[in-house]
């Protein structure tokens, strides 16, 4: 058992570190096929498989910078955060961070900018995808609630619901890259943009938040109940306006999938 784990750990070892130049005397030669030629089989194809996986998750990365570019940012990737999981699915997920720390030159500060959010815009689709499924709650059930209770109203938003701050066109680039015939498209930096990015069914959507709803649904998210979280949107509407304004936006997250339960406060 000791003489299994040992080979065990120096196949692991070397898989990892392929450029090992270690002797490889416990494994053999075999017919024309040199150890070393056979244990680099191995590894080259687990390297492969994980710049795969990068690609998959990363498309309009990929697409941004060419597969020339993208292989060498993955292969350093790769030897920088060896993957410790035993699901694929969160390998990628400091490879935003890795792209934001790979400036070569100063003069790659701005393309390092919109391709650092593009690969966290990414990211974030793609743990929307992956967040655990919940039942949303509908219309009907809403409307039971009695006027007395709403505002001690509390919402509880659905696992994939994120929002985040964008400086870039980013979305536009994302669409355009990851589309059958893309376009020559220029990364565009302007005023910082919230917004919001979820799963409905099996889509993942995201749209733009306007002012007044990135208020009302950060209060809510973090805890605050309907009346609280509807006298913070007065920054910016009055008293009457906001109560319609609310009732539209609670509407709209209804229909479109985003509330997981109700409790109050």
């Amino acid at each position: 058992m000791k003489r299994l784990t040992q080979l065990q750990n120096s196949f692991q070892s070397f898989i990892l570190s392929p450029d090992d130049t270690q002797q490889q005397t416990w494994v053999n030669d075999q017919g024309h096929v040199s150890a070393g030629t056979r244990l680099n089989v191995y590894a080259h194809a687990y390297r492969a498989r994980l710049i795969e996986v990068l690609a998959n998750d990363y498309p309009a990365v990929a697409a941004a910078i060419g597969e020339h570019r993208f292989r060498h940012l993955a292969e350093s990737y790769i030897q920088r955060y060896p993957s410790s999981y035993f699901s694929l699915r969160n390998f990628g997920n400091r490879f935003p961070t890795h792209v934001a720390d790979n400036r070569q030159r100063p003069q790659d500060e701005q393309t390092v900018g919109w391709l650092y959010e593009l690969a966290l815009f990414e990211l974030r689709l793609g743990q929307a995808f992956d967040a655990p499924d919940h039942t949303p709650i509908n219309e009907q059930e809403v409307a039971q609630i009695p006027a007395e209770r709403w505002p001690s109203l509390k919402l509880e938003f659905m696992p994939s619901l994120s929002t985040m701050a964008l400086e870039w066109n980013t979305p536009a680039l994302w669409k355009n890259l990851t589309s059958e015939q893309p376009v020559a498209m220029k990364a565009v930096h302007g005023e910082t943009s919230p917004w919001l990015i979820w799963r409905q069914d099996l889509l993942t959507r995201f749209r733009s938040l306007d002012q007044d709803e990135r208020i009302l649904l950060d209060g809510l998210q973090r805890g605050a109940n309907f009346n609280e979280a509807c006298m913070l949107m007065t920054a910016l509407l009055n008293e009457e306006a906001v109560a319609m304004r609310a009732a539209g936006l609670l509407k709209s997250w209804l229909n479109q999938d985003m509330i997981a339960g109700i409790y109050y406060s």
